[in-house]
């Protein structure tokens, strides 16, 4: 697990580092239980063995043909 407060301040934010954390842990409650993901992932897996997608083509947004313009990607944005 990566130590924010030990990141940020290898990268010369050590102020921020306190503000940051104090504003996550503000936050917390509005995360996911665990429960919801496990969730999410049984849900998607149903769906994905339901219709026979594919993860690089449900990842793309392309479903049963049809294409969204927004594909997702493992990187976390706005962060």
């Amino acid at each position: 697990m990566i130590d924010l407060s030990v990141e940020l301040c290898v990268l010369g934010h050590a102020d921020e580092s306190a503000e940051l954390l104090a504003n996550l842990d503000a936050k917390t409650d509005e995360f996911p239980s665990q429960e919801d993901l496990s969730g999410a992932a049984m849900a998607l897996l149903r769906l994905q063995d339901t219709y026979a997608l594919t993860t690089d083509h449900l990842a793309a947004g392309n479903v049963q043909g049809i294409s969204n313009s927004v594909a997702m990607s493992g990187m976390v944005s706005g962060i």
